[in-house]
This record gives structure tokens, C-alpha cells and sequence, in this order.
């Protein structure tokens, strides 16, 4: 009961400074320090600085280090102002605002693609609607030879979830290289799903729960052992989990892409996983492409 109430506290706090930042008019600045915060939360300044600091040691929030310190969301901020910020911790709401006011407008999502509005059109409409699809998104099976932009459109699918606030800006996306792995099922299946280690009980988290809300891309999955498949399917089918060493369930909200550049997926890509990807996307080769 404790552990509910901790991650409600959190994410109440998350939300509030979240809707606090859309209304932002560069005035009401007291409104955004830790004391404010608390007493419009009810919960101890103490606990309010421990989350507060949490969200901008993650990147999730903008430290203004000046006294008193300031707290922004940092995505409500880029949405409002227009802007890509590259760092999260200023020494003064001046500079911060200097930064704002710049106008310095930074491509995000698909619009980043070259040829979203031509070639890659259809690719990125396709994909848009499986990871978009109620209410957790459908898997996805990017395929194209090497340079083609698999895994740069998984990035931007990330962000395009991210700009239409479909997925939480504490949801992260991660890449996991089926390759390296090839000769090493073990240290695939720890790495994936996470472990409890015998000696101590101690618990290392997986790609799977860091990327709990988010999206994890796993690239070249034909590579990917046969011990981690039947986790795969397992997770598909039930979104649950065991980590190596744990009997019990872990349940996590992740949206899986998946990326092969081989030609015949039928040949190198099992059936039991292709059968539980809907969504398979053919990249076309950069001699396909128009010069523009």
C-alpha cells in the first residue's frame, strides 16, 4: 500500500506541473518553486524537492538554479515555445527565457524524415497508425537493407508519440541489438527481462521495465536466441513477464518495433513471432528514392 501511494504522489506532482507549464506566461514564476508546489499538492516541501529533483535529474523536468530554484516541464515547454531545448538545467529564469524567445524551431517526429511528404509518405502513415492504435499500439516489423532508416524511424515514432502526448515524457526509448547477443542466449535473456541474483536477492532491471511507457526497438531481432523468443511471446500475448532468478509476474506497458534487414523475413524470422506482429513495413532502397 505504501509503494501505491508513493508512485500516486509522483505522478500527481508529475501532472501538475505538467498542466502548471502549458499555462506559463513568462509572470507567474513563483508559481513553479518547490514551496508552491508542495503547499498546492499538500504534501511535505521535503518530498516535493525529492520528486521534483528526480524529474530533472531524469531530463523530465527544467532546474532553474537560481533562489529560489524553478521547475518546469521541460515538453510542455518545447510544445509551447516551439523550440527543441538541448539542455535541462539553467542558472537563471532570464536565461531561460532568452532561450525560449529565440525562436529556434527544431524538426521533431516524422517531420525530420526526408521524403516524409513523398516517398517514405505511405512508410510513416502506416506506421503512425500501428503505434497509434488503441490503446497501447500494435507491434511493428520495420524491414530494409542496411541504411534505409529503420531504426531512425523508430526514434521519430518515439517522438511523434511523445509531441501528441500519447505516451509520458518519463516513457523512454531504447534499442536493443539483437546481434550482439547472437552467441550469448544467457546475457540476452538478463539483458531483455532483467534478473534476480541468488547471492544477494539483488534485482537488475531489464530493456523491459526500462522501458516501462515507452518504446523499446529491438534491431535485427532474426538474431535474436530462442530462450528470449518464448519470453517475447509470452509478453505479446499477456504483458507479463519473469525475470531470470523470479517466479513472479511483472507487468509493463512497452510498445515493441521491430527492425530486419533481410530480404526474405519468411526464411529468417520465425512464424510464431511474425504471426503476432500485425504491422510489417517494407522500406524502400535508397536507389528507389528520388534525388530530392
Amino acid at each position: 500500500m505504501a509503494g501505491d501511494t508513493f508512485i500516486a504522489t509522483k505522478e500527481e506532482l508529475y501532472r501538475f506541473v505538467e498542466e502548471l507549464t502549458e499555462h506559463y506566461d513568462e509572470k507567474n514564476e513563483s508559481e513553479f518553486t518547490t514551496s508552491c508546489i508542495s503547499d498546492k499538492l499538500s504534501i511535505s516541501r521535503n518530498l516535493a524537492s525529492q520528486y521534483l529533483n528526480e524529474f530533472a535529474k531524469e531530463g523530465i523536468f527544467i532546474k532553474v538554479n537560481s533562489r529560489p530554484v524553478y521547475f518546469f516541464d521541460k515538453r510542455s515547454l518545447e510544445k509551447k515555445y516551439e523550440i527543441r531545448l538541448e539542455q535541462s538545467v539553467f542558472f537563471s529564469i532570464a536565461e531561460l527565457l532568452e532561450i525560449l524567445r529565440s525562436g529556434r524551431t527544431v524538426k521533431r517526429g516524422f517531420e525530420k524524415g526526408i521524403g516524409s511528404h513523398s516517398r517514405l509518405r505511405y512508410s510513416i502513415e502506416k506506421l503512425k497508425s500501428a503505434i497509434t492504435y488503441p490503446s497501447h499500439g500494435l507491434p511493428v516489423l520495420l524491414c530494409g537493407a542496411s541504411g534505409t532508416g529503420k531504426s531512425f524511424l523508430a526514434e521519430c515514432a518515439y517522438e511523434y508519440l511523445q509531441d501528441q502526448q500519447m505516451i509520458p515524457s518519463y516513457g523512454k526509448f531504447y534499442t536493443f541489438y539483437c546481434e550482439e547477443y547472437r552467441h550469448n542466449p544467457q546475457k540476452a535473456l538478463s539483458a531483455l527481462f532483467g534478473e534476480r541474483q541468488e547471492s544477494d536477492g539483488m534485482i537488475k532491471k531489464g530493456y523491459f521495465e526500462k522501458a516501462d511507457k515507452g518504446i523499446l526497438c529491438l534491431d535485427d531481432i532474426e538474431y535474436l536466441c530462442p530462450d528470449a523468443l518464448e519470453k517475447l511471446y509470452h509478453f505479446m500475448d499477456t504483458g507479463v513477464f519473469q525475470r531470470i532468478g523470479d517466479e513472479s509476474w511483472i507487468k509493463m506497458d512497452v510498445r515493441l518495433i521491430f527492425t530486419t534487414k533481410k530480404e526474405d523475413i519468411e526464411e529468417h524470422i520465425t512464424k510464431n513471432l511474425l504471426h503476432r506482429i500485425p504491422v510489417v513495413i517494407q522500406l524502400p532502397l535508397l536507389s528507389e528514392r528520388t534525388l530530392e
